[in-house]
């Protein structure tokens, strides 16, 4: 009794050691794969198909019943710019389970922060304000006061840097990055007043 037991348990074991394992790079290929698919087979949105792949991350599900496994999905998220929206797809198995908008907006991922970068720096109200700059910091950020007509905006905050470290604000900039364009460029950065504001 006490083998067949061990056994039993030792399956269970292993078993459960696939599903908790971390997420393979096929995994998330497939994933992806299966997600994107999912959103180009929609007609409405094939023929102007921009969109980005943010992220996929594993999601492990707790199972109905306590003799159940855990459910093993790869949570894919994509900005869908198109129809300006952030779509989260559970993907299992290489199929897609479930498709639905995000609830909320999911962390800027790096060529989103180059690209929001590169628009706000060929606007003249931004270039007029550091062009005698020869060092920047730029950090990015969700604007604390969402601009109504903005569906994905980030905010992105310029400083002079002195001797390798930041000394002091410069602008602030929101852009759009669902319509690709700059929203606002404000003079200064959080809190000052004093600073000018070109909406």
């Amino acid at each position: 009794m006490a083998t067949a037991s061990k056994t039993n348990m030792s399956a269970l074991t292993r078993r459960m050691a696939k599903v908790l394992a971390p997420l393979s790079k096929r995994e998330e290929t497939a994933a992806l794969r299966a997600a994107t698919a999912t959103l180009l087979a929609d007609s409405a949105r094939r023929a102007s198909a921009r969109y980005r792949l943010l992220s996929a991350e594993l999601l492990i599900e707790r199972p109905l019943t306590r003799e159940a496994l855990p459910k093993r999905r790869v949570t894919v998220r994509i900005a869908d710019y198109g129809a300006r929206q952030i779509m989260e797809y559970a993907v299992e198995k290489g199929k897609v389970i479930t498709a639905h908008p995000a609830a909320l907006q999911p962390t800027f991922a790096a060529d989103e922060i180059a690209e929001a970068r590169a628009l706000a720096e060929r606007d003249s109200r931004l270039t007029a304000l550091i062009q005698n700059q020869r060092k920047l910091f730029v950090s990015a950020f969700s604007p604390e006061k969402t601009p109504k007509r903005a569906g994905r905006p980030i905010m992105l905050r310029y400083l002079s840097v002195t001797k390798g470290r930041p000394t002091a604000f410069l602008a602030m900039v929101v852009v759009d990055l669902f319509s690709n364009k700059v929203i606002s460029v404000a003079h200064g950065g959080p809190g000052d007043s004093a600073g000018g504001h070109h909406g």
